[in-house]
């Protein structure tokens, strides 16, 4: 478990600077990146941080 895939954590950038932000969205295993100019996102099934699989609830 890490600050970045655990509970109030969502949404927490995993990378931040002035023109790029990637984070985990809402409890949704979903990886945002956004660069100002376009944003993607990828369905992901493990943390990128601590390698923990992500559930969403109800859906074990």
């Amino acid at each position: 478990m890490c600050q970045y895939c655990q509970g109030e954590y969502f949404n927490r950038p995993i990378y931040d600077t002035d023109y790029i932000k990637a984070f985990i969205e809402d409890e949704s295993n979903v990886l945002v990146i956004d660069d100002d100019f376009v944003t993607s996102s990828v369905e992901i099934n493990y943390c990128p941080m601590c390698g923990r699989k992500l559930e969403i609830e109800g859906n074990e």
